[in-house]
This record gives structure tokens, C-alpha cells and sequence, in this order.
């Protein structure tokens, strides 16, 4: 583990290098690209909503190679030593991969202990409906105030409405961007691999290459 203090800052809170942290965004990370891969075998419509990022309904039409290019950035972020201070998405980020990562310690806790045996760092948690709630416990202290929860009521209001609401309930509007440029996106970054490193094996990494999502998008996304 990193010997650097982590510098993403959610409030007052930094986000802990934990084991915790670790396999909530491996778990998260490791289910989507799965679905993403399936769906790619079957065939299935490239609009199809599905991914961790489902949890936060305003990011449910993120494509699915994009949710797992943003869950590598903040991962990236997260073992940086730079200082970062968290946005609307990042907070979405922690708060869906943790939501993720606890259903599928209750529904398949079997798949996850095999997830987690195949991983770059050793776990000794154990797979557990207790470790489930500390996973959904997690995401508490991170999530803010769950604005990026509220974004979805405002998409069909007029503008003058929506940003009456945004105020009423304290939503910043400038943090909301990071939200909106999620759901612009398309292409995913050419340096995934690197951004991987310490949540993916090599092997993970080198078949997260071989989707036809990644090849086609990768590399046309501009730094």
C-alpha cells in the first residue's frame, strides 16, 4: 500500500487507502466490465443502461466502458500525491460502487470471494452480511449530502425552475458540471492500464483491452 497520505478530499474527510475502499471500486469495476463483456458477446444494444453507475439514477445512461474509465480516475486520484478536492461525481462514484459491491456480497457472495482471491492485494475480510453493511456504511461519510441523488428530479424542468430547486437545496450548480460531462462522454482515456495499477491484476488489465468497447474508444478521447 501506498505510504503517502491519500489527498481526495470529500469535505472535511480524506478518502482512506483502506481495504474497504479497495473492494468496493474492485468489486464495482470487475462486475461492470463482466456485464460489459457479456453484453458484448450477446450482442446486445450499445445504449443498454447497465453498470455500477446505475445506482445513481442521473448517470444510468453512462456508457458502460465510461463508467469503468471514471471508477480508473478515481482510483488514479485516490493514490496520487497531489491534493484533489472531491466534485458531484466523485462522491457518485464512491457512493454506487459501494451500493454495488454490498448487493453482491449478499446475492453472490461466492463470485465476490473469488474476485477478491484473483486480486493484486490479499483480503482477509471475510464475505459476510456484517461486511455487507460496512460496505453501504462506507460511502456515509463521502457521499455529501447526495446531491448527485437529487440531479434526476431537475432534467425535466425548465431551466428558471431547476435552478430555483438546485438553491432550495443547496446544490451547487458550478460542481454539477462534472455530472453533466459524465453523461457527455463516450471515449475513454488511452492510459487505462496505468490507472489500474493496484486494482486490477496484469491480466485483468490486458483483457479489459481486448473489449471492443475500450479498443475502439481508447486513444480517441483527447488528454
Amino acid at each position: 500500500m501506498p505510504d503517502w497520505q491519500v489527498m481526495i478530499k470529500f469535505s472535511s474527510k480524506s478518502l482512506p487507502y483502506s481495504e474497504r475502499v479497495y473492494i468496493a471500486l474492485r468489486i464495482a469495476f470487475l462486475e461492470t466490465q463482466e456485464r460489459l463483456a457479456l453484453a458484448e458477446q450477446l450482442e446486445l444494444d450499445d445504449h443498454r443502461a447497465f453498470g455500477f453507475l446505475t445506482q445513481v439514477p442521473f448517470l444510468k445512461c453512462v456508457p458502460a466502458q465510461v463508467q469503468l474509465d471514471l471508477l480508473l480516475d478515481l482510483w488514479d486520484k485516490h493514490l496520487s500525491k497531489e491534493t484533489y478536492s472531491a466534485t458531484y461525481l466523485d462522491e457518485a462514484i464512491v457512493y454506487a460502487a459501494c451500493e454495488t459491491a454490498a448487493k453482491l456480497v449478499r446475492t453472490e457472495p461466492q463470485h465476490v470471494e473469488r474476485i477478491l482471491a484473483s486480486g493484486p492485494l490479499k483480503s482477509s475480510v471475510s464475505v459476510t452480511q456484517e461486511f455487507s453493511n460496512q460496505l453501504q456504511e462506507l460511502h456515509l461519510d463521502f457521499a455529501g449530502d447526495g446531491h448527485f441523488l437529487l440531479m434526476s428530479q431537475f432534467q425535466d424542468l425548465p431551466p428558471e425552475q431547476a435552478i430555483k430547486f438546485k438553491e432550495e437545496y443547496g446544490i451547487i450548480t458550478g460542481k454539477c458540471d462534472s455530472l453533466y460531462d459524465a453523461l457527455g462522454r463516450w471515449y475513454v482515456r488511452p492510459d487505462f492500464k496505468d490507472r489500474s495499477c493496484g486494482l486490477l491484476t496484469d491480466d485483468e488489465a490486458q483483457q479489459l483491452a481486448t473489449l471492443i468497447d475500450f479498443t475502439r474508444c481508447s486513444g480517441k478521447m483527447s488528454q
